[in-house]
């Protein structure tokens, strides 16, 4: 089954340029079309404009936090990702550039399965007032800031109260 393919390439990673080819290649033997994005990082901080790519995969090239800025971007929206480590760690990711060629296959062949993750959305509320909102596919970090003083953090999901803390920081994980 042929489809539209979007890459996000972070080309701070050393050999991206032939995991690129490789990636571009194996989507054009499989039929598939395929659009390279700007990294996230370098089109703002709203959401990808995907409409115009109508995705039916997104790949990533670089490492869990070229896959994780991605999801962020594509939130809401229901595009498998399908992330290529060349960092270091690679745990969110799916294939390396090692086993590239038997992975991106059993995908485009619909051999490989899609695993949906859970998100979440942290909100910086203060006064009353909403002033940042971001959504996680891994996790959020709030911290402090270079404040020396100790913030005092309120929880609660889907709008149930958890609990307040007084912290230097906290970080909550899917």
């Amino acid at each position: 089954m042929a489809g539209r393919a979007a890459i996000v390439a972070n080309h701070a990673r050393p050999g991206v340029d032939d995991a690129l080819r490789r990636v571009v290649a194996t989507l054009r033997e499989w039929g598939w079309e395929s659009r390279v994005e700007p990294l996230a990082a370098d089109v703002g901080d709203g959401p990808i404009e995907w409409d115009s790519v109508e995705a039916d995969l997104v790949v990533t090239l670089g490492g869990d936090g070229t896959l994780l800025h991605t999801a962020r971007r594509l939130a809401g929206k229901p595009i498998p990702i399908f992330g290529v480590n060349l960092g270091g760690l690679g745990f969110l990711t799916a294939a390396s550039p090692a086993n590239l060629d038997e992975r991106i296959d059993a995908v485009l062949s619909g051999r490989a399965g899609v695993e949906d993750r859970m998100t979440l959305t942290a909100e910086i509320v203060r006064d009353g007032r909403v002033v940042a909102r971001h959504t996680a596919l891994n996790d959020a970090v709030v911290h402090k800031g270079g404040s020396p003083r100790v913030v005092r953090l309120a929880l609660s999901v889907d709008g149930a109260p958890l609990g307040a803390y007084p912290a230097d920081g906290g970080i909550l994980a899917t």
